[in-house]
């Protein structure tokens, strides 16, 4: 190996210690110096444009990373961070045409492309024959590749729309293993729990919700609403189910009071409450 290589990479080694330590402005001179010597141009183009995107300069990071291209252009991670970059500055139409560009190079699966390109095929900034299908596919790619939270809750939304209460259900699951506090995700799946008449599920996953915050609105009203849905079915057990001769047969009873139940749940405030966003 040649010497110089050698330093390059110490270099490289160096300024990629000070970036994750956030030192960046060390980091950029070190970065300046050696782009007046180094011949490894590439690779100081794009950790400044890792920096000045931290530093909020974003205009400046999309030039780096453009730099960083022209002197490798089958270098994956520079369309991404470039696709990141514009992304962040909302010029979304750009940031999914660089993603797909990404896509192309990838020689192993790469959650944060996946997931970008389901995002943006999601928000409808795509091209004319994309649309929810391919978002779909392109956040079960993400999902294959680790958990990951963000993926999950964006195909939960699709599932939701579609009618899907069941896989929408396993997504936030999912979303629950990694996240176990959430209150937000506690509520939406007990919510959706209530909708598909998994009563018992749905007041375990509210009070869940409820003893991690008391105040939490949309938890408490499911919550009120099963409680007193729970009240119903007793005056309803108790003063019309009553048998000849004192007997009472409380499978009877459940079993007539299962109508007036879904009746009740679907007047009360949180059956008719838009599901919260979970972005």
């Amino acid at each position: 190996m040649k010497p110089q290589s050698v330093t390059n990479r110490h270099m490289n080694w160096l300024i990629h210690g000070l970036y994750t330590r956030k030192h960046f402005e060390q980091c950029k001179k070190l970065i300046d110096r050696q782009l007046a010597i180094c011949y490894d141009k590439q690779y100081l183009y794009y950790m400044k444009g890792l920096i000045l995107r931290e530093e909020n300069s974003p205009t400046e990071a999309v030039h780096c990373f453009q730099q960083a291209i022209a002197l490798s252009n089958k270098d994956p991670e520079n369309y991404k961070e470039l696709a990141k970059t514009l992304y962040s500055m909302g010029k979304f139409r750009n940031a999914l045409e660089v993603f797909l560009r990404a896509e192309t190079l990838l020689e192993r699966p790469d959650h944060e492309i996946y997931h970008h390109i389901g995002e943006l095929y999601y928000k409808n900034f795509d091209q004319p024959k994309a649309g929810v299908g391919e978002a779909k596919e392109y956040l079960k790619q993400a999902i294959t590749c680790g958990k990951h939270v963000e993926s999950y809750k964006i195909l939960a939304e699709i599932y939701i729309e579609e009618g899907d209460s069941i896989k929408a259900i396993e997504m936030i699951e999912n979303c629950l293993q990694i996240t176990q506090d959430d209150v937000s995700l506690m509520t939406q799946i007990g919510i959706l729990y209530l909708k598909i008449n998994e009563y018992q599920r749905a007041f375990e996953k509210l009070l869940d919700a409820t003893t991690a915050d008391s105040k939490h609105t949309n938890a408490l009203l499911a919550l009120g609403s099963i409680l007193q849905v729970c009240a119903v079915i007793f005056q309803l057990f108790v003063l019309n189910m009553g048998w000849p001769g004192g007997r009472c047969d409380s499978g009877a009873g459940l079993h007539t009071a299962g109508p007036g139940l879904k009746s009740h749940l679907s007047r009360s405030p949180i059956a008719r409450t838009d599901y919260p966003t979970m972005r």
